[in-house]
């Protein structure tokens, strides 16, 4: 028989070889037209891109979950750039840099495009007789039946085997979409996707995807999907303030992912995105700080309230004027300056205090001299059956009226008690309005035929 060329689907021999699979898995085989992962292994911790036949990735490495850890300080996503397109990169909140593999273990980094493979050598599938190629960031390995005898086609499962004997179209059925089955010489042959194409778990199909799983850009900030054969990446929406940005492998709506999107129009601060949030810190020399309302560096203040002028000194009182500490000494007031104390009225400790009075005890308290009386520093009064009492300013007395005296005293004649300089007295004499009359005060001195 003449010989035939015929380009051979696989998927009849691999249900033979593999088992029955589900549709879903079909129509991913087949969706990424005869390849996938099934042809290409991640390479463990290291996160290369291999194939079966151990060749590497064309232009990029997979990458890994991890997160270096950066010191290098930043002020905005720019500044944490490490050239790589695999890898993203930002400034984090506390203002170092962090770094973050672009691609999940399992893909390739195709210059910054997670996709399952870069290149062509990407996409081995370990059969002799297919052509195996990278379309679109997809594997899909084309059977050839030229790679094959005359007596034989090719079969993705089980390379060249041997073609089935027919008698009709209808005996080479074998269930595989994208192939068109005729019976030859009766022999079978299995054309896949004549017309070219994709092939797709519904049959060939001409675009470049067969489900939303073949459209990957590798960015985290569009939705892909796959609309009539055609990848769609649609803008994540944000809210307002915020926009979309790589951050850490996951689509993150930020204020900011650069410092030239943060700027308050103030020319002495220094505009920082840090975490995606922009912060405007003191952007002048130090000592020097920003002064928002003036739009210039200067001077710091030394006070901002009357709590910093504190100068650890009690008989000073610092206050903030105009921000400068202005203080007051108690001098300035009229009081005393007690060390280690403040300021105070009167005194500073008791023997400030000395009234002279010999039956007080004098005591400062609170800064202000305090007397208390004490009766029993005062000695007993003779003569006098009253004892002595203690009545500042006067010091210890009997008495304070004549009338206290009375109490125990005993008269003669025209004598009287009195109180004379706190003590108790006789004096010998009548009251003005009245006379001494035989012994006795009289009110009528024109009576008194006595008159000593």
């Amino acid at each position: 028989a003449a010989r035939m060329s015929f380009k051979v689907a696989y998927s009849y021999d691999r249900r033979r070889a593999y088992g029955v699979v589900a549709l879903a898995a079909v129509a991913v085989l087949w969706g990424r037209g005869c390849g996938g992962n099934e042809f290409t292994s991640g390479a463990g911790d290291s996160g290369a891109a291999t194939t079966t036949d151990g060749s590497g990735g064309t232009a990029g490495s997979a990458s890994t979950s991890s997160t270096s850890g950066g010191t290098d300080s930043c002020k905005s996503f720019e500044s944490c750039d490490d050239g790589d397109p695999c890898t993203i990169d930002r400034c984090a909140a506390n203002g170092t840099c962090q770094s973050e593999p672009r691609c999940a273990a399992s893909q390739a980094c195709c210059d910054g495009v997670c996709a399952e493979c870069c290149g062509d050598a990407d996409c081995n599938d370990g059969v002799g007789c297919t052509d195996d190629s990278c379309i679109e960031g997809a594997c899909q390995s084309d059977p050839d039946d030229t790679a094959c005898s005359d007596d034989e086609y090719c079969s993705v499962g089980q390379d060249c085997t041997p073609r089935e004997t027919c008698a009709e179209n209808g005996d080479c059925d074998d269930g595989n979409p994208c192939t068109v089955d005729v019976c030859v010489a009766e022999l079978c042959g299995h054309a896949f996707c004549p017309d070219g194409g994709r092939c797709c778990a519904d049959g060939c199909v001409d675009g470049e995807c067969c489900g939303d799983f073949d459209c990957n850009d590798g960015l985290n900030c569009t939705a892909d999907s796959c609309d009539a054969g055609a990848c769609n990446f649609q803008q994540v929406s944000c809210g307002d303030g915020t926009q979309c940005f790589e951050e850490a492998g996951t689509a993150a709506c930020t204020e900011c992912h650069s410092a030239a999107d943060c700027d308050d129009g103030i020319a002495c601060t220094e505009n920082k995105c840090l975490g995606g949030s922009c912060q405007f810190p003191n952007g002048c020399e130090a000592p020097s700080v920003c002064d928002p309302d003036e739009d210039e560096c200067v001077e710091p203040a030394e006070c901002s309230g009357h709590s910093e002028c504190d100068s650890g000194d009690p008989c000073q009182e610092g206050s903030c004027v105009d921000g400068a500490c202005a203080y007051t000494s108690c001098n300035d007031d009229g009081l005393l300056c007690c060390e280690g104390q403040g300021c105070a009225e009167e005194c500073c400790e008791d023997s400030q205090c000395n009234d002279g009075v010999e039956c007080t005890v004098d005591s400062c308290e609170g800064g202000s001299c305090v007397h208390d009386a004490d009766d029993s520093l005062c000695e007993e009064a003779s003569g006098s059956a009253r004892g002595k009492e203690c009545v500042p300013p006067y010091g210890c007395i009997e008495c304070e009226r004549d009338d206290d005296c009375l109490d125990g005293w005993v008269g003669v004649g025209c004598s009287r008690p009195a109180c004379v300089q706190g003590e108790c007295t006789t004096v010998f004499s009548c009251p003005v309005d009245q006379a001494c009359c035989l012994g006795q005060c009289v009110d009528n001195a024109d009576d008194c035929i006595n008159n000593p």
